[in-house]
């Protein structure tokens, strides 16, 4: 179920690394780190590993020792050979990376302080 919300949240990053570098007139898809593929996003993906730990794995795991994340938030999925967040999960991992996005800290650039999703 960790598995679960860990991907669900990569998910939800890459859409964001997508939009970011596509509102600064960025191709998304001309990554450097990861290899030019067809349809993926390599330059998203990119951007993405330096907020993984920070964002997608901090939530997951905060919320797994807390217990507030538990078993009950996934699910089996036979037809599709694995184990799915249910709304409620869904539910509380958005709520829990929306405030990890939203929290204001210190940049490498000196006098800058901006949101997480302000930095991406």
């Amino acid at each position: 179920m960790l598995n679960a919300a860990l991907s669900f949240l990569y998910t939800i990053l890459l859409g964001e690394c997508v939009t970011a570098l596509r509102a600064t007139g960025l191709d998304p898809d001309m990554g450097v780190l990861h290899a030019d593929h067809d349809t993926r996003p390599s330059l998203a993906l990119d951007l993405m590993e330096e907020f993984r730990p920070l964002v997608v794995d901090h939530v997951v795991v905060t919320a797994a020792r807390k217990h507030v994340l538990t078993a009950s938030h996934g699910r089996e999925v036979a037809d599709k050979g694995g184990i799915f967040l249910t709304a409620a999960g869904r539910e509380l991992m958005l709520d829990a990376y929306e405030r990890r996005m939203l929290t204001c800290v210190a940049g490498a650039l000196d006098d800058f302080r901006s949101t997480r999703r302000g930095h991406l």
